[in-house]
């Protein structure tokens, strides 16, 4: 198995360190609507989505999007819900479902650029590049003003494999909103494709020092450590990204770290906790196949590895 830092949002390979996501999907870009008085159906749609947006910021999302649902089985008409569905079902990796959702929110409201920029993560995270940079086409005259537009557009460079326009962007990004963490976190995975991992490093630290409780940040600042075979600090960054984030990335990579260095006899227990967590992500189950082919347990290992072929 071989080191392959994974650039943002999860890409389909062998991978063993596996480089994260920053992008702006979060409830709190989208606006608070105005309450309007009706019928008792249209009092019940407020008041289940007045909750689903609580849940949907404390980060319960399987729960708001029940309410959100049934806001708008309540009143069909209540066009504000779908943006706030369409968010949390992406964050819940259905992108599909949410891009259906945007769709119909922005046939009525085609000139909201916040929630057109969130179809565009949407589009991102189902690995759509081609797509979202149509998308961001189509509202460049009007968002190229925003820093969540070139934060977005650089991720969609890096995808592509041109990290030098996806750089340029962050870095617009960047004094636009100067401190940004995830500007600032996506730049430096721009900058170690560039192979400017000192620079890289400098910023992850810097972005872990004024932002603490962004996993992320941590997440990729022990990758770089640990390519750099600075083990206990790569092992302290990841445990710090678990702590603050409860991040599955972090989790793989702490335990596939110590798989390589430590030698931990535990170790088969935690890849297996990592596969019962995310079921689909196919690194871990590729290492926890790897870990029991070493442990001997062949029968074991070829039943997880062919379950994973299946999946593939």
């Amino acid at each position: 198995m071989r080191f392959l830092l994974r650039p943002l949002v999860p890409l389909a390979a062998s991978a063993i360190l596996c480089w994260g996501a920053c992008l702006p999907v979060r409830a709190e870009t989208l606006p608070s609507p105005e309450p309007r008085p009706g019928s008792k159906a249209e009092w019940e749609a407020r008041q289940f989505f007045r909750e689903g947006r609580a849940l949907h910021r404390s980060g319960r999302l399987e729960r708001a999007v029940d309410l959100y649902r049934r806001g708008l089985q309540a009143d069909t008409g209540r066009l504000e819900i779908l943006p706030y569905l369409a968010l949390a079902l992406d964050a819940l990796g259905h992108s599909q479902e949410a891009l259906e959702q945007y769709d119909a929110y922005l046939a009525l409201e085609p000139e909201d650029l916040r929630v057109r920029l969130n179809q565009v993560a949407a589009w991102i995270h189902l690995g759509a590049e081609l797509e979202a940079l149509q998308a961001l086409r189509e509202i460049e005259l009007s968002a190229s003003g925003l820093p969540e537009f070139h934060n977005l557009r650089g991720v969609v460079f890096l995808r592509q494999e041109q990290p030098a326009r996806a750089a340029d962007d962050f870095q617009v990004a960047l004094a636009m909103r100067p401190g940004w963490n995830a500007a600032m976190v996506n730049l430096a995975s721009a900058w170690r494709e560039m192979g400017r991992s000192e620079e890289a490093l400098a910023l992850l630290n810097q972005a872990v020092r004024e932002s603490p409780g962004t996993p992320q940040a941590w997440n990729n600042l022990g990758v770089l450590l640990a390519r750099g075979g600075d083990v206990p600090a790569a092992h302290k960054a990841f445990s710090q990204a678990t702590e603050t984030g409860d991040l599955n990335l972090a989790h793989f990579n702490s335990t596939l770290l110590a798989s390589r260095f430590d030698g931990e006899t535990d170790l088969l227990v935690q890849a297996a906790e990592l596969v019962d967590r995310d079921p689909d992500m196919q690194e871990s189950r590729l290492l926890y196949g790897a870990l029991l082919y070493r442990a001997g347990r062949l029968p074991e290992a070829r039943q997880e590895l062919e379950a994973l072929l299946e999946r593939m």
